[in-house]
């Protein structure tokens, strides 16, 4: 708890600065993960192991903007997989070859070549969308490269550090290197009218997590930090 409530303190009070001149992805991973790249932080370990209760072995994985591959990774230590990568950042994709993951460098903007990649059972776009300008296009073109299920997650602006922000008149600060990396923004009820909207919310499990230990979970809204969905392929199918 003492950690969450620093961490939250941290989300409010911090003033981040701009490391980078542009939206820049080869550095972006760079200064993330100052070069240690495959490097599980505590929220993904959280994550990656609510995905993993959720796929077979033998299942085969396509991590769509997978980043120093760090998620990847650590699923197929987890469950015994068959992996697929898929990035525009070239370090981390040399990277994640040189693990023995096949990695493919993609371009998630083009829809086009989105739609190309290999289908697999699952998909992952794990803190993904919220680069996006058209996130909606993006998740109808994940779902047709998915036999089983979709992940995606993104952070929950309605985490208090947030509305704390707001009240003091500063907007959430969700960026680490330039203030264009995120561009859509959702809270859980956001999300959860955002899936009615696209006719997808009777076929999704939402999971919240981080954030404040117990609250989090009697108030997901309020006090989680993030949230993964799950939208299961095979029904709306």
């Amino acid at each position: 708890m003492l950690r969450s409530l620093k961490e939250a303190w941290s989300l409010f009070s911090k003033r981040p600065r701009i490391r980078i001149s542009n939206v820049d992805y080869n550095a972006y991973w760079e200064v993330k993960r100052d070069g240690n790249f495959g490097t599980l932080n505590h929220y993904q370990i959280n994550r990656i192991e609510w995905i993993a209760d959720r796929i077979e072995p033998g299942d085969t994985v396509l991590d769509m903007g997978c980043g120093d591959g760090a998620a990847i990774m650590a699923l197929a230590k987890l469950i015994k997989i068959s992996a697929l990568a898929a990035d525009i950042a070239e370090k981390p994709l040399e990277f994640l070859n040189s693990q023995g993951i096949r990695a493919i460098k993609c371009d998630l903007l083009n829809l086009t070549d989105v739609v190309q990649l290999p289908v697999c059972d699952h998909v992952l776009l794990l803190e993904v969308i919220e680069h996006f300008r058209d996130a909606e296009a993006l998740i109808q073109a994940a779902l047709t490269r998915a036999g089983k299920a979709l992940f995606f997650s993104v952070p929950n602006t309605g985490y208090f550090p947030y509305r704390l922000r707001l009240l003091s008149g500063r907007f959430p600060a969700q960026w680490r290197t330039h203030p264009g990396e995120h561009l859509r923004f959702w809270t859980v009820a956001d999300m959860k009218w955002w899936l009615q909207e696209l006719g997808l919310d009777q076929y999704c499990e939402i999971h919240c997590y981080q954030g404040l230990p117990i609250l989090n979970k009697i108030m997901p809204g309020f006090f989680a930090a993030a949230m993964v969905v799950r939208i299961d392929k095979r029904r709306l199918s």
